[in-house]
């Protein structure tokens, strides 16, 4: 009996490590920076670097922003041919924009200058394209056409 509890609390922990690596939410996430867009919406930053071996470290920058359907224009969900009703069913209350940029193998003592440099790369590139005022509406939308294509593939699996 006492084999079995053991056995069932590490699958139990095996089943959360595996389902936080495919939400890619983990629990050493450092909040860094929140700035506030043009368009209303809030980037966050996070800090999820991990040491790997010796001074080696993966540095990893995630950037994510939540995205409230509330959002969502009715142009814009006329262009999937849906109601915000259904978006809202389909994706929750919001949909997540998410981006990772990491560097594997860095110095521990330029570990802080790569960090930097990834927050600064993306930033310079990304910053105009979600500040965008179209941005929140036009993202619903992708993700509401990426829900549905996994909707139907999942049905042609089974």
């Amino acid at each position: 009996m006492r084999d079995y509890k053991v056995t069932a609390i590490v699958a139990v922990r095996k089943i959360m490590r595996i389902s936080n690596e495919r939400t890619g939410i983990s629990l050493t996430e450092t909040p860094v920076k929140t700035i506030t867009l043009g368009n209303g919406s809030e980037l966050k930053l996070y800090d999820r670097s991990q040491k790997i071996a010796g001074d080696r470290w993966r540095v990893s920058l995630i950037a994510r922003m939540e995205v409230p359907i509330s959002c969502l224009t009715s142009a814009e969900a006329d262009r999937v041919s849906a109601s915000a009703d259904e978006i809202k069913s389909a994706l929750g209350t919001y949909a997540v924009f998410e981006h990772k940029s990491e560097r594997n193998f860095v110095a521990e003592k330029k570990k802080d200058e790569i960090f930097n440099g990834l927050c600064d790369s993306f930033l310079k590139s990304s910053l105009s394209y979600l500040s965008h005022c179209e941005f929140p509406a036009r993202f619903i939308v992708k993700s509401y056409k990426t829900y549905i294509k996994k909707t139907i593939l999942s049905g042609i699996r089974k």
